[in-house]
């Protein structure tokens, strides 16, 4: 089996999606990385592999930080 490879500096998160993983803080950190420090992390990636009761949740605030 190959494995994925990535052009771009990548983070892989895989996990249920419930609150005590804190997977919210992960994408929290995402922003502040890519949208309050310039251009240096710009190529950086996140890859959030799950399911659970958090995942709408999720989706949304990805959405709210406009990384989709």
């Amino acid at each position: 089996m190959e494995s994925e490879k990535f052009e771009n500096r990548t983070i892989s998160c895989v996990s249920r999606l419930v609150e005590y993983k804190r997977v919210e803080d992960l994408i929290l950190a995402m922003d502040i990385l890519i949208n309050q420090n310039g251009s240096k992390y710009k190529d950086l990636k996140v890859k959030i592999v799950g399911t659970g009761p958090e995942e709408e949740k999720l989706i949304d605030l990805v959405k709210e930080k406009k990384f989709v």
